[in-house]
């Protein structure tokens, strides 16, 4: 890693949790404060929509994706979605991106941000703990 994205890189979730409130502007929304979920490869936040619909907000790591490569995931969650697959769908900014790019002071490198539809679900496991499932549960889970 280089120094200047180690100096610009968040590390902490009140680093993360301070781009997620800024690009909260980016999708309309005035008030309301990001829940933080999960601090990994991503920050990912609760987030609700204008609408009043709860939104996944992630914060992508400095670096992990191209723009190119972020908006082509993007638009694969919508095919598969189109095609029946139960998949979040890219909520769009009033403006019409996919993703915008978020950076919280001049200091600090633009982060790639997106938001998507929320999905209901469960967790399958814990980090670091091997799944442990029959064929059976497996299908049951993940069909």
């Amino acid at each position: 890693m280089s120094a200047v994205s180690a100096q610009s890189e968040p590390e902490t979730a009140a680093d993360v949790t301070a781009l997620a409130r800024r690009a909260l502007a980016h999708w309309g929304i005035d008030e309301g404060e990001p829940e933080l979920l999960k601090f990994r490869e991503n920050a990912v936040f609760r987030i609700r929509l204008p609408d009043g619909q709860t939104a996944a907000m992630r914060i992508h790591r400095l670096g992990y994706h191209t723009d190119a490569a972020l908006r082509s995931e993007l638009q694969w969650m919508g095919f598969l979605q189109s095609a029946g697959i139960a998949t979040p769908s890219a909520v769009a900014t009033p403006a019409g991106d996919l993703f915008v790019l978020v950076s919280a002071n001049a200091s600090m490198q633009p982060r790639q941000v997106d938001c998507l539809s929320w999905l209901e679900g469960r967790a399958v496991g814990a980090r670091g703990v091997p799944l442990d499932f029959t064929p059976e549960q497996a299908r049951q889970i993940f069909t």
